[in-house]
Formats: C-alpha cells, structure tokens, sequence
C-alpha cells in the first residue's frame, strides 16, 4: 500500500468524490468524518502550510485516510505535533478506513510517518469514539513503529437507543419524565401559538440556522459574553456546512417557535441511521415552560416516525440527557510518541495546564474577558454569513 500526502485546500477540494466514496463504505463513520464537515472547518478555521491529509492507496482504490494538521504548539509552548484537523468542534474523530483493509492502511501510515518524519513529536487523537473498530488496529500498528503510545477514557458521550414507536419509548421512560412530556408542552400551548418545524432545501435550511443562532445567542450571552455563533468564522463554517450537508440531504434541524418567533431548536445530523444531536438551545425567558423538554420530545417522536434507531446526543453528561434514558460512554484520546523524551514533556506540560484549570480565579478572568468581548449591541440577531 501506497500513502500519498495532501497539503494544499485545492487538492482537498478535488477529494469529494473519493472522500465521499470512502465514507459511505464504512457504517463506523459518524458525519464528523465526512468531506463536507471536514473540509468546510478547514476552510474556516485551518491554517495555511499545516494541511496534512494522508491517503492510502491499493491497486488505485483509497483503503484510508487520515485527516491530519500540523499543529506548532502545544498548551501554548511550541511543540509541533499532528492532530485531527476538526478538533475544536467534531464530538468523534476518527480515521476513515475501508473494513477488512483497515490493519494494513494503519501499518503503510505509520511506517510513512516514522520514515518521513516532518518534524512533530507526538500525534495528539482525540475524540476517538469508544465503538471505533480503529481503536485497537491504531494502537497495534503504532506500537511496532514507535517508541510508546499512550491511551485513556476521556470525554463522556451519550447516546438514547430508539424504540420502534413513540409510545413504547414513553412507556421505558421514568414517571416523571412521562408527565414532563405532555404538561409541559400543554403550558406552553395554552399560552402561545405553538409551531414545530423541521425545515427542508437550503432555503428553509439557511433561515432555520438563523433562528438557530438567535436562539443559541439568547441562551449564552448573559453566561458567556461572546458566544459561539457571533464568531464569524465559526458562523461561516456552520453556513457551509449547511449547504453542502443539505446538498447531501444529511443536515437536520428541529426548531420550535411561540407567536412566530423561535424558542428553542437542536442542531444535528443524520447519518448510518442515527440522529447525531450536535447543539441544543432555548430562549431563557421559556424557561418555565422546559421548552427544551418539549423539542427534544418531538424530536425524539419524529426519529422513531423515521425509523431512525439512535439519538446521539452527542458530548457532555448533562443531567437532562439521562431522562430520556441516555447512556454515557466514553471517547478515547490516543496519543502517539516519536520518543520518550516527547511523552516526558507532553506529560509535564499536561500536569501544569490541569493545575492551572482548577484555579477559580483563572475562571472567573476568562468569564470576565468573555463578557468584555460581547458585541455590545442589544440585538440578539448574529452576524450574517460572509
């Protein structure tokens, strides 16, 4: 096997076809391993000279990829190491890889790593999700290249099997739970005119995004100051992927509106016959109508209607996930050293970084210049796609 390196975006613009091809011959990859989240969060947030795509290649068919950057610091000393290059915003990163051809891609990559050393010490992979079937062959193959690997149980995850209809799925749920459902959703039609939506083409898509970001913005400012949408790169990252995931009919939104205005919505996207369930919002002032209950009421109606058979909600172990009888594992972070010296200094620098995070005072600093970096404009509106 073959591995060739990309670096440049016009070459990774030119991989749709084989990317796409690639992808859908595995049910193990999640939308986070698709062309198009990948390469519009290159575009958005990539930097220029670190593109480094290596592909693998057997009698002219792609067996894998790895969608990797050079990154020249770390924890903010330099230290140039490979990582996934959608980290900040992916929940599961992964290689993408054929089944059956996965142990001699990861065998030709590390043996091309180890011989063409670029530099780097250690490859940072985050986020690998615990179901991957790489997991295992990545570690196997790097061990007889390199000097040591590490791994470990990091991000939780969770995840709500589907039954096959909504009343089956209500009747597994707690007491509590079952009565939230309907006297919430009541309330909140007894005092507004109330409309679900799950917008469809790239029109309805783009509009519902909007209201997305309205909505996301109202829920955070007060916490956060500048929040995720008023970003404009991270908002034309998220409009890109808007449309080229609409294009791929694989972008869904669930939005719930009172008097015409939007209230509360889950972004998320479909994919091997799972909803991955990537950002929820509600305005703060429905907060008494829990009309985050109600979205995630009817969205989980809606996928059981499309015969979806999970609800990935994706990172974090919030409390309110477990209500709908969510179930936490746990992504894996590997790392790859070139030598020992690399793991000595990448574990010192670790230990300084964690010490420093469980400061309050460090908190509070950076609560403090998020609010003093809000847009100080009473428009709750973000700002328009470039």
């Amino acid at each position: 096997m073959q591995i060739r390196l990309i670096t440049s975006e016009q070459e990774f613009a030119e991989l749709a076809f084989v990317w796409r091809k690639l992808f859908a011959a595995n049910p193990a990859h999640s939308p986070f391993q698709s062309w198009e989240w990948n390469y519009s969060w290159w575009q958005h947030h990539g930097t220029a000279g670190q593109l480094r795509l290596l592909i693998g290649e057997h009698d002219g068919e792609i067996a894998g990829l790895a969608p990797l950057c050079l990154q020249r610091s770390f924890r903010g000393l330099p230290q140039a190491h490979l990582s996934f290059i959608s980290r900040k915003r992916g929940d599961y990163l992964d290689f993408l890889t054929v089944p059956g051809k996965a142990a001699e891609f990861f065998t030709a990559l590390f043996a091309y790593l180890k011989e063409q050393h670029g530099g780097w010490s250690f490859l940072d992979l985050s986020d690998l999700h615990r179901d991957s079937p790489n997991v295992l062959q990545v570690l196997a193959a790097a061990n007889l290249v390199f000097p040591t690997a590490t791994v470990e149980a990091r991000e939780i995850c969770v995840t709500v099997p589907l039954t096959s209809t909504w009343e089956a799925f209500q009747a597994g749920l707690g007491k509590n739970a079952r009565r939230n459902i309907g006297r919430y959703g009541r309330a909140l039609e007894k005092d507004f005119k109330v409309e679900f939506r799950v917008p469809v083409g790239r029109e309805q898509m783009q509009q519902g995004l909007s209201d997305f970001a309205a909505v996301y913005h109202s829920r955070w400012q007060g916490e956060h100051g500048k929040t995720y949408f008023d970003d404009a790169d991270a908002m034309a990252f998220e409009r890109q992927l808007c449309e080229l995931a609409t294009g791929q009919s694989w972008y869904r939104l669930y939005l719930l509106y009172a008097d015409e205005q939007p209230i509360a919505g889950y972004l998320g996207y479909i994919c091997n016959n799972k909803y991955y369930a990537g950002l929820l919002a509600h305005v703060p002032q429905f907060h008494k109508y829990s009309v985050g209950t109600v979205l995630i009421g009817k969205t989980v109606e809606d996928c059981i209607a499309q015969g979806w058979t999970e609800l990935d909600m994706t990172r974090g172990n919030e409390p309110y996930k477990f209500q709908w009888n969510g179930v936490a594992k746990r992504n894996f972070h590997v790392r790859i050293f070139a030598s020992r010296f690399a793991l000595l200094r990448v574990a010192l620098v670790d230990w300084i970084y964690w010490r420093a995070t469980e400061m309050t005072w460090l908190h509070r600093l950076r609560a403090a210049l998020r609010r003093a970096a809000a847009p100080k404009s009473k428009d709750a509106t973000p700002p328009p796609a470039e």
